[in-house]
């Protein structure tokens, strides 16, 4: 293989989109191939042939001229037989005894691709295996490597089992180039839009070596020496695929993935997709993840998504999902931002020994370099999680980050969150779930941490959970977490509670807290399991806000706090009236089923008068009620039976008009008076100015008022005083 760049052969290299076949006839020949339309098969060879390996080199740098043959044969291969037009097997004469290859009849040669087609010319090489079956002998029973993109169109079913050799994957994947194995195509040549669930072609089962994947890196002396390594592996169309790593070399800690590193070596960018079906499962006692990392090994950029059905086992400390046992780092996406269970429904069952998806780390370097990130989103369910140990999704040791939102489902898991060593003074082991965006937990055993120093849980934004055990702390008895926040919040429902949010009481923990609020606009849900002996609240600090209901259970425990502590010591009503808000209810049921009481916000009265005062035109009036919300559920002891008024403002006076009660006379004020409409009884006066007299000159020197018959004389003109007046005269203005 020379190495170089592919850009100087430009447009006029092969073209490589005409597939290059490997069928079960010639895995027992040397193949020549130039990346054109020129798929070769061998006929079978006789019995006393030498075995050949198919070695397919493709690198443009090398053979710059169109038509320079690509493909050289692997240096222990004889000198090929002569080329022959493609057949099917159909057309091939029904031999005596099964060929070398077929199903009944592996070979034992391999199969090698080295592509290094790259730059901005590059192609993707496509590779056909056609009912190959494979019993390796010596090495991998197919490697890829190079940093060219490589496709794997499968038809038939075909086997690459490397068990016989230890240290080699079933199909190595070397290099920094892309492998996709896929089914696109029926064998008969036609796009697939539906594979039928009994349809066994277009399969792919793959065996590893001892300490080697199946799919993936083989098994490596060390993690610094990269052999175990691999990327960049997707599996998408219709392909169905059976990967099994190779057994544990009975070495200690030691094992490859199904599909990911080998020993001591690290996954990274493993995508699975479209409608691909994969079985991935680890071989006996081997230490690697189902598909992931190998043991020791980090898996990283782990992506299944579309309409993919994946199931993972894993055997002893791998994850089903995520790094091999003691590996470093594991970062998985389930599903796809944005969509739902009607546009994508992919499906996961995922079971482990110590860590179902996310995996056990080791103890090197400090716990942020130990993280495991995870998140589970849009129309992914997730059928199974478990695990002997927690958690099932999650980091045992370091930091774990889980996510699950978007309509994605989790019908069965154990423990989601994280564990750590903070028991042991190990600093920096954290744990933050978010359980949030219509999310759906159907059942789970506990969403939190145990013996971690610090663990949030958060759950919010209409999720959904169905029956879980505890939220915050599932410590095993002697464990420890340092700090922990529960939070319960929006629209979130807990639908069946069988234990606790926030702390056990026998438990060790430092600082705790609790919130539960449905907010403003929201409305929290968390009711007690049916067939639970217990559903409570335990913290240091519990706060109960508005738009809240709980349905909370007594502990038939005597150790454990009846309905709602904070530290220690069950809150009374009165305690928390100060926090809950007015649409807010607390039920307490007690260990015989009974409800005993109620403890709910004003808004949550169902009120009953017990008296009331009407308002007046100056007074106040007021109801009295008293709030039967307890009795009529038949409380056994209610605690709400204080009464209460709600005042009516003074309904001020309806006065009616003026009316005259004593006229006004040209001497003498009048007087008028106006009754309110709603009492008689309250009265308003007011005076009138007196109108004056209107007087009239009679010629005689006097003058008489009109209004009122006064007469007067018209006053004398002396010199002590000169008194005018002004009469009306008839016909003047």
């Amino acid at each position: 293989e020379a190495a170089g760049s592919a850009d100087a052969a430009g447009e006029s290299q092969p073209d490589p989109d005409a597939a290059f076949t490997l069928s079960e006839a010639e895995e027992d020949s040397a193949q020549t191939q130039e990346g054109k339309d020129t798929t070769e098969e061998k006929k079978d060879p006789a019995e006393d042939s030498p075995k050949k390996d198919v070695v397919y080199e493709y690198d443009p740098a090398v053979d710059p001229e169109q038509e320079q043959q690509a493909t050289k044969l692997a240096p222990t291969s004889a000198t090929p037989a002569a080329k022959t037009k493609e057949v099917t097997l159909a057309d091939a004469p029904a031999p005596t005894t099964p060929a070398a290859g077929s199903a009944t009849t592996p070979t034992t040669s391999v199969i090698k691709v080295i592509n290094n087609w790259v730059g901005k010319a590059a192609k993707e090489l496509k590779i056909r295996l056609d009912n190959v079956n494979i019993k390796s002998s010596n090495d991998a029973a197919m490697t890829v490597s190079g940093n060219g993109n490589t496709k794997i169109e499968l038809d038939g079913k075909n086997t690459l089992d490397s068990s016989n050799v230890s240290g080699k994957a079933g199909l190595n994947k070397q290099g920094n180039g892309t492998m996709t194995i896929t089914d696109e195509k029926t064998d008969g040549g036609e796009t697939r839009t539906s594979k039928a669930a009994d349809d066994k072609t277009g399969s792919l089962t793959v065996v590893g070596g001892v300490g080697a994947a199946g799919i993936g890196g083989n098994s490596a002396p060390s993690s610094d020496s990269g052999v175990g390594d691999t990327k960049n592996i997707t599996i998408e169309g219709y392909a169905t695929v059976d990967a099994t790593s190779g057994k544990n070399g009975d070495t200690g800690i030691c094992g490859g993935a199904g599909i990911g590193g080998g020993n001591f070596g690290s996954a990274d960018n493993i995508i699975i997709q479209g409608n691909a079906n994969v079985t991935a499962k680890t071989g006996y006692h081997s230490d690697g993840a189902a598909i992931g990392g190998g043991a020791y090994g980090s898996g990283t950029n782990i992506g299944i998504y579309d309409h993919a059905t994946v199931k993972a086992t894993a055997d002893i400390t791998g994850a089903a999902i995520g790094r091999g046992g003691y590996g470093q780092k594991a970062s998985v996406t389930i599903g796809s931002k944005d969509k739902t269970q009607e546009n994508e429904n992919v499906h996961v069952t995922a079971k482990a020994y110590y860590s179902a998806i996310g995996g056990m780390a080791g103890f090197i370097g400090n716990a942020a370099d130990r993280t495991t990130d995870i998140v589970i989103q849009g129309g992914a369910t997730i059928e199974e999680a478990s695990c002997t140990y927690a958690p099932a999704i999650g980091g045992s040791s370091g930091v774990s980050n889980v996510v699950i939102r978007g309509h994605a489902v989790i019908k069965k898991a154990g423990l989601i969150g994280g564990r750590g060593s903070y028991k042991f003074g190990d600093q920096g082991d954290k744990v933050t779930v978010s359980i949030e965006d219509h999310a759906r937990l159907e059942n789970v055993s506990a969403i939190g941490g145990q013996s971690v120093e610090e663990a949030n849980v958060t759950v919010k934004d209409n999720a959904y959970v169905g029956s879980v055990g505890a939220i915050g702390d599932d410590n095993y008895p002697g464990d420890k977490i340092g700090k922990l926040t529960a939070k319960i919040l929006d629209n979130a429902t807990i639908e069946k509670l069988s234990g606790w949010i926030g702390k056990r009481p026998n438990s060790t923990v430092n600082e705790s807290e609790v919130i539960v609020d449905g907010g403003e606009n929201g409305k929290v849900t968390v009711k007690a399991s049916a067939l639970s002996d217990k559903a409570y609240i335990n913290a240091n600090t519990v706060q109960i806000k508005n738009n809240v209901l709980l349905k909370l259970k007594q502990s038939t425990s005597a150790d454990e706090p009846y309905y709602i502590a904070a530290n220690g010591v069950e809150m009374t009503r009165d305690k928390l009236m100060e926090t809950i808000g007015d649409d807010a209810e607390i039920w307490y049921t007690d260990k015989g089923n009974k409800l005993q009481k109620i403890v709910h916000g004003k808004n949550r009265c169902t009120k009953h008068e017990t008296g009331h005062q009407d308002a007046t035109c100056t007074e106040k009036g007021w109801k009295e009620y008293g709030c039967t919300l307890e009795s009529n559920n038949h409380a056994v002891a209610p605690t709400h039976t204080d009464k209460w008024k709600e005042y009516i403002p003074a309904l001020g006076h309806d006065w009616g008009e003026w009316k005259v009660t004593t006229p006004a006379t040209c001497t003498k004020e009048g007087v008028e008076t106006r009754y309110c409409n709603r009492d008689h009884s309250h009265v308003e006066t007011r005076t009138t100015p007196a109108l004056g007299h209107h007087w009239k000159d009679n010629g005689n020197g006097t003058h008489t008022c009109t209004n009122c018959g006064a007469t007067e004389t018209l006053p004398v003109n002396t010199n002590s005083a000169l008194e005018l007046r002004v009469v009306d005269a008839e016909g003047m203005d």
